[in-house]
């Protein structure tokens, strides 16, 4: 509520405003002017502007503030005498950046967001999820996976989605990172052995390509993908003869496969800048997890080893360094957090229990998002601070992508 103060009533009966109803984006900032006082406007008065709805838009120094994408209604009121405007918030506004979402709705199928715009993604299965993303020109790559629910012991199907159409993949497995070069396409993920073991996977425009495809019955998982120098990076962890068959982080370049750690652990995500590749994950050190990141192979540490601690998603701008990752703040309980160059920000002062972190920086702008446990809604944040860049609350997102307007 915004109160300014004019001075005192005249005789009036009605007030009129510039507009009575209003379409905003989230992060779009208007005011509303009386236009029209009757009989006769007074000499001096007093506004108040209340929002029925502080979720959706909020008042602020007299200024409507979308927050989120929904309905209400905003009164401007001087003295007992009011007049309303309908307020309608649909979309996302963000002077830099188009911003691009997947993941799930809340009625189990794979969706995706462009400024806020939800779109659901055509499935034949009662289940679906879009997992990753990847936009070259006016063409949209997405990722996931699907399955129907009630038919019991149905394994899931690894899909794509090219501007909306469905390919699918695999009759067994699932999509987890997606890239383009040129006009060929790479989804790499899980596909399934004869011996019904998950085999990490690189379809090339639609034909797949074992990574460890020796022996078959050892699982192992692809998990993102990125191409450098029209080099193909892929990440995810599998068990490695030569570290005594421990589950281990490793990236394959080109589809020659490199160990990044000695002891039990996971790589989860890849981003390439300049000539660097850089990879996040976790490694268990002493019964711990370890958040850590690795460049061009070398690790970095995130944290000292006394928390439990995991790194999921990694961004890289200039020569700074962001991770997205969660760590224990006590049993069973883990917070969204983010490193900088390997210190540790808060994403949130409220205490979170979240988990599944993503991040993304353009042109000095930080998004991070969180899943939460008990709660409906995802945690979205823009340079700290609150941010419903999703559109729609109750979508779990999976992946982010940004393109510079």
């Amino acid at each position: 509520m915004s109160i300014f103060l004019f001075s005192c009533k005249d005789d009036f009966t009605m007030l009129e405003l510039v507009k009575q109803e209003i379409t905003m984006k989230v992060g779009e900032v208007e005011t509303l002017e009386i236009i029209k006082f009757s009989p006769s406007k007074p000499n001096n008065y007093t506004v108040t502007v209340v929002s029925e709805d502080s979720n959706i838009v909020k008042i602020e120094d007299g200024n409507l503030i979308a927050i989120r994408q929904g309905q209400t209604t905003v009164k401007v009121m001087v003295e007992d005498v009011s007049a309303t405007c309908q307020v309608t918030v649909s979309g996302v506004y963000d002077e830099k950046n188009d911003i691009y979402l997947v993941g799930g709705g809340n009625s189990n199928n794979a969706i995706y967001a462009v400024n806020g715009i939800t779109y659901t993604l055509p499935s034949e299965k009662d289940l679906s999820q879009a997992t990753c993303i990847d936009i070259k020109g006016e063409n949209i790559y997405i990722g996931g996976f699907e399955y129907n629910s009630k038919a019991s012991g149905e394994p899931a199907k690894a899909v794509l989605w090219i501007n909306g159409e469905i390919t699918r993949l695999s009759d067994s497995g699932s999509v987890t990172g997606i890239a383009v070069l040129g006009n060929d396409v790479y989804a790499v993920g899980q596909n399934t052995s004869t011996e019904s073991y998950s085999v990490a996977t690189i379809w090339k425009n639609g034909i797949p390509i074992h990574l460890n495809p020796i022996p078959t019955h050892v699982p192992s998982f692809a998990n993102a993908i990125s191409i450098l120098n029209s080099n193909i990076y892929v990440v995810g962890h599998c068990y490695v003869e030569s570290n005594n068959w421990k589950m281990t982080a490793v990236y394959w370049k080109n589809g020659k496969i490199s160990p990044l750690s000695t002891k039990e652990s996971y790589a989860i995500d890849i981003t390439t800048s300049g000539d660097d590749f850089y990879i996040c994950g976790r490694e268990i050190v002493n019964g711990i997890s370890v958040a850590k990141y690795w460049k061009n192979g070398v690790e970095f540490n995130l944290s000292g080893g006394t928390l439990n601690s995991g790194a999921s998603r990694i961004a890289v701008e200039g020569n700074d360094v962001y991770i997205a990752g969660y760590e224990e703040f006590k049993k069973d309980f883990y917070i969204p957090v983010y490193w900088k160059n390997g210190a540790k920000q808060i994403a949130t002062k409220e205490i979170l229990h979240g988990y599944a972190p993503l991040i993304a920086v353009s042109q000095g702008d930080i998004y991070f998002s969180s899943n939460l446990f008990y709660a409906n809604e995802d945690l979205f944040l823009k340079n700290n601070q609150h941010f419903y860049f999703c559109g729609k609350p109750y979508m779990k997102a999976r992946a982010i992508k940004l393109v510079a307007k």
